[in-house]
């Protein structure tokens, strides 16, 4: 964040975590009783430590894997066949066991991918992200709110680069002609270029689009991508990310009567932690919480039984 000292950031703190629902549609319904539903910090802060637990064993697990076997081994059947969720279930009442296992779906926010849908890391046709994934180390720090969000960090990082016309933006790539002696020529709207390397982010729908036209190559290479590379194009499947924001006229989970509803349902990040190892009595609990985690039966979702099956849920 000191790239930005101009811009306000806040670092998460606070979340209320929401008991999954047995029958009703929707959970979380501020100013009705299904408030009350809300868990209280001694048992969500171990829900949750126990879902960071699980996403930590499956990054030691990943790096001392075989490479080939981690890579056809997907997110879900490592989940399955891992015992946190049942050393975690042991400890906890009858009554959140239902909401612990369907925790796992947190992964999917954190790698904003689903578990059992069709992932870039998988070949087309095989749903599921990949536990290679796994064995690239996570980035330091804490979860921030940014001022005007993440992008400003690399218009900031680029200003000094565009200033200097090291990065031409609005520039049209016409044809990119390449030989075998690693050379690329790449023809613009704004003139001709060389480099020894190219990267291509067409979108890869785009690219398997143009390959499955009669007739044409993938634009703007010249000649036609070889063999190799458009197998590999052809292979890949990927899937939908829809983010929805909602924007407040005000902060309503500030003000009575739903403040005094959760209040004492409060857990701080710091106090994720296990069963056994502390609980979130021993911190003063936030007077606004920065995320609230719950459930839906409208849309499906998923929960890992204690028998290893993968079961229909509510979606988190």
């Amino acid at each position: 964040m000191s790239i930005l000292p101009h811009k306000r950031c806040r670092e998460l703190a606070g979340a209320v975590v929401f008991k999954a629902p047995e029958g009703s549609a929707l959970l979380i319904q501020v100013g009705s009783s299904q408030v009350s539903q809300a868990i209280a910090p001694e048992i969500a802060g171990p829900l949750l430590g126990g879902v960071f637990g699980l996403l930590d064993e499956l990054h030691a697990v990943a790096p001392v894997s075989d490479p080939a076997e981690a890579k056809a081994t997907t997110l879900l059947d490592s989940i399955v066949t891992s015992d946190t969720l049942t050393d975690i279930e042991a400890h906890l009442p009858d009554q959140y066991h239902r909401t612990l296992r369907s925790m796992p779906q947190f992964v999917e926010n954190m790698e904003a991918g689903p578990l059992t849908a069709s992932s870039a890391e998988q070949e087309k046709g095989r749903a599921g992200l990949g536990l290679l994934e796994f064995a690239i180390d996570d980035f330091e720090g804490e979860q921030v709110f940014l001022q005007d969000g993440y992008s400003a960090i690399a218009e900031e990082i680029a200003k000094d680069l565009i200033a200097a016309d090291l990065i031409k933006l609005g520039c049209e790539v016409r044809t990119i002609r390449h030989d075998q002696s690693n050379v690329n020529v790449i023809e613009t709207a704004s003139g001709r270029f060389t480099a020894d390397r190219v990267v291509c982010t067409i979108p890869l729908g785009v690219l398997q689009h143009r390959l499955s036209q009669s007739g044409h190559g993938v634009p703007p290479f010249q000649p036609p991508l070889p063999e190799r590379i458009t197998q590999a194009i052809n292979s890949l499947g990927f899937g939908t990310l829809d983010k929805i924001f909602l924007v407040y006229d005000k902060p309503w989970w500030l003000e009575e009567p739903y403040l005094s509803r959760y209040r004492d349902r409060i857990v701080n990040r710091s106090d994720y932690s296990a069963i056994g190892s502390g609980t979130s009595a021993n911190h003063p609990a936030y007077e606004a919480p920065d995320s609230f985690m719950g459930f839906t039966t409208d849309l499906p979702g998923l929960a890992i039984a204690s028998d290893g099956n993968v079961n229909p849920g509510p979606r988190l």
